[in-house]
């Protein structure tokens, strides 16, 4: 290399080098005052900027929060979830955002350590509810909501109904539809007490609700040992993407004559597992394996209300049904009537010695158990096997496409205790 291209080539890298300098201070042999060596890049002079905005905005946080021998008692990732706000208040400083990436490697500062903040790591992780995030949200800003003090039970119950809200609430952002959700049902005047015809706590659903949550049962700490769980797959109206083809209906979640007492291995394992084989079968029309699995769920006391996962059967194929219905039924224990309501089966209905062993095993009160037989499954009452209007309109319609009628005939009970009082049973006429 020549002298002449070396002098050039030299002069380029040190016109490159100061353009990334700031001028001031200290440029090359630095300025009087300002200090001697190099000085800042400009991307130092922007990470010491940023850095100073977010330390600026966590430090309160940080000297308000409880501590735990000199540290912080936060929860975790406590710095992430003010990102937002940071950018919001330094908008010149973080003109493409902040993202938790970004941050840590401000934080960290260079790897010779330098701009390195260590007391924003000096925490320990505070416990957090744990808990699906929109359903917190929900009994978070509930109270905000009524017009009367709001109880554990009363969140329990809204929860319940939120679970089976409909497709208008499910947008996938649940900051926008918890507050729909609950704007919604003020609008009803679901939390007004004035109104006796609408206030949730004045209708008999509120009630059972909140009698089998006092009854819950418990151990002598006070622990609950045994869930509430729901008769049906999911509470998700449009079925959910584990039961698609299982609809239910709209705000059904609080109706307590469609819950039961389970353990919770039951019901977050066994339930679920049972009702999917119960639901293949139905759809293969593997009639005899539906039969074992609905004696093994009435076996471990569940019940379930399955919706026929399959198209409806032709007019032909309906009528050999409508005329083979008590063969079918001997042989196969499928009930035409739980077939024509809406495709509706109830596996793991509770029989009377079964239900009372149940009982005499939790060691419950009288109360208790008297609760829990009012609210069990019973083919008498046609009120706790699915929608009332729509079954019987259903049932209805396709008995006409096979030429039949059904007549409804109500049952005097010939016992005087609550439980077992008469009920409507149904007759088949052609």
């Amino acid at each position: 290399m020549s002298l002449l291209s070396f002098i050039n080539k030299s002069k380029k890298l040190a016109k490159l080098a100061k353009d990334a300098r700031v001028k001031r201070p200290g440029v090359g042999k630095g300025i009087p005052g300002e200090g001697t060596g190099r000085g800042l890049t400009k991307q130092e002079v922007s990470n010491n900027a940023q850095r100073k905005a977010i330390l600026d905005y966590l430090k309160p946080i940080y000297d308000k929060a409880t501590k735990k021998e000199d540290k912080a008692i936060l929860p975790n990732h406590w710095k992430n979830k003010e990102l937002d706000a940071i950018v919001a208040k330094h908008p010149d400083l973080f003109p493409d955002g902040l993202t938790s990436t970004r941050m840590h490697e401000i934080l960290q500062g260079s790897k010779s350590g330098k701009g390195k903040v260590n007391w924003v790591y000096n925490t320990v992780s505070k416990k957090t509810k744990k808990g699906d995030p929109a359903e917190q949200l929900l009994k978070t800003i509930l109270p905000q909501y009524a017009d009367e003090s709001i109880n554990t039970i009363d969140k329990q119950y809204m929860v319940d109904v939120w679970r089976s809200r409909p497709a208008d609430f499910r947008t996938g952002n649940f900051n926008k539809d918890v507050p729909a959700f609950l704007t919604f049902l003020r609008k009803q005047e679901f939390f007004n007490p004035k109104n006796k015809n609408t206030y949730f706590k004045s209708q008999v659903e509120y009630d059972d609700y909140a009698s089998m949550r006092i009854n819950q049962p418990k151990d002598e700490s006070g622990k609950v040992t045994m869930h509430l769980a729901h008769d049906v797959p999911d509470l998700v109206p449009e079925g959910s993407t584990k039961f698609p083809n299982q609809t239910n209906t709209p705000f059904s979640g609080g109706e307590a004559g469609k819950t039961q007492y389970l353990e919770p291995d039951i019901n977050m394992k066994v339930q679920p597992n049972l009702e999917q084989r119960y639901i293949g079968a139905l759809a293969d029309e593997d009639f005899s394996s539906m039969k074992k699995i609905d004696q093994e769920m009435a076996d471990k006391n569940i019940r379930s209300t399955i919706v026929n996962p399959k198209e409806e059967l032709s007019e032909t194929e309906l009528l050999q049904f409508f005329l083979n219905r008590n063969k079918l039924k001997q042989k196969f224990g499928v009930d035409f009537e739980d077939y024509l309501s809406e495709g509706i089966y109830t596996p793991g209905k509770f029989s009377g010695g079964g239900l009372v062993k149940l009982l005499n095993k939790l060691k419950l009160t009288k109360k208790q158990k008297d609760l829990i037989k009012r609210t069990a499954f019973s083919e008498k009452n046609k009120r706790e096997t699915g929608p009332k209007a729509i079954r019987e309109k259903r049932i209805k319609d396709k008995l006409k496409k096979v030429g039949a009628t059904k007549k409804w005939e109500y049952v005097k009970s010939p016992h005087n205790d609550s439980f077992s009082a008469g009920g409507i049973v149904s007759l088949y006429v052609r």
